[in-house]
């Protein structure tokens, strides 16, 4: 039995082929650092990597397994080393390097979801991490390639998971202008500018839905008002 119980403990601890891979891949995640930054580099991957390889065995599979979806009991142990993770980020590029891997992870971990609650839940979630990586991407400045490399990326995952969803929405969104100005309660100027937003598909995005709504309702408002 105490054998067993070795062995056991033995096989359910992150290979050595797992640490080398999670250690290149969240270094490579960093910004060259200049030296003031080492200290803060260093800190991040060594305080990330133990918190991974210190998780028992189920804790680094929930981690790195694309099949654990909210449906899984395990999913609570992997968002919360993800939140741990966050922690980490600091510089724009670090933090949008950080959210597209997010992205990317829930947008895999849709393919095996099977509860329509949970699938619900992790469209929710990837729809606000694409708007969270735009943000972060707004502040990469230098790093020309990889901020291109990054919305490429998150483009297509919109592409895959949202397009239809955001193209119904906008349609609704521009007929809505359409009704505001024929009853005199959105003036000719705002009316146009917002139908040229809607149509431009750059602009359909998922997460902007809230953003739009509220900027109809708001010009609708500066129009009644004059």
């Amino acid at each position: 039995m105490k054998k067993q119980f070795k062995n056991l403990r033995r096989s359910s601890k992150p290979s050595i082929v797992f640490k080398k891979r999670l250690w290149l891949r969240i270094d490579a995640e960093l910004p060259v650092p200049g030296r003031k930054s080492l200290v803060l580099r260093y800190t991040y991957v060594v305080g990330l990597a133990s918190v991974v390889m210190m998780t028992t065995g189920m804790g680094t599979y929930a981690y790195a397994a694309d099949g654990v979806t909210p449906d899984s009991s395990l999913y609570g142990v992997k968002t919360s080393i993800e939140s741990v993770e966050s922690r980490f980020h600091r510089s724009p590029e670090s933090m949008a390097s950080f959210h597209a891997r997010m992205a990317g992870r829930r947008h895999r971990e849709l393919d095996h979801v099977k509860s329509k609650l949970g699938r619900e839940a992790l469209e929710e979630k990837l729809a606000h991490i694409l708007g969270v990586t735009a943000v972060d991407l707004e502040g990469v400045k230098e790093d020309v390639e990889k901020r291109e490399t990054i919305e490429l990326e998150m483009r297509r995952i919109h592409e895959l998971r949202f397009k239809e969803q955001a193209e119904t929405f906008y349609n609704e969104l521009h007929n809505k202008v359409d009704q505001y100005e024929m009853r005199g309660e959105l003036d000719a100027e705002n009316a146009k500018e917002l139908r040229d937003t809607f149509w431009d598909v750059k602009e359909r995005k998922i997460y902007m839905m809230d953003h739009y709504e509220g900027e109809i309702d708001r010009r609708r408002l500066d129009s009644i008002h004059r």
